[in-house]
């Protein structure tokens, strides 16, 4: 599941929460704990989306952890990639590589790149009707 699907299923998610918890407030008894119980649900399972919402849009430290094998995401990275080319804190695109570590695809030859933080790339942008 990408970000935009992620998205999507939240906000069903607190939109049946909503509706619910509206349900809710018009009956009385034991269905109205039922139908507030079916609102908790969805509320929980709309902060749980949002965590992992929160995660996918985040800096993560190499420290903390690598990106899936030849996954593109965007780096930081520190080095100098050729003679006379220095690199400080520079945003680049690469690819973990557990046998060789980062190819950085602007710098393929590239074989000491240091990335300090790594982040997935964002999904396509969603089609309008004027796309």
């Amino acid at each position: 599941m990408d970000q935009n699907e992620l998205k999507k299923a939240l906000l069903w998610a607190e939109k049946e929460a909503k509706l619910r918890e509206d349900m809710a407030r018009e009956t009385i008894g034991g269905l109205h704990e039922q139908v507030q119980g079916e609102a908790g649900r969805y509320r929980i399972a709309a902060g749980c989306m949002w965590a992992v919402l929160e995660e996918l849009d985040r800096w993560i430290p190499v420290a903390e952890r690598l990106p899936d094998e030849y996954q593109g995401v965007l780096c930081i990275v520190d080095g100098q990639p050729a003679k006379n080319i220095t690199l400080k804190g520079a945003y680049q695109i690469g690819e973990w590589d557990g046998c060789g570590g980062w190819i950085i695809e602007e710098w393929p030859e590239w074989e000491d790149a240091k990335v300090s933080w790594w982040r997935p790339l964002p999904g396509p942008p969603e089609r309008g009707d004027g796309a």
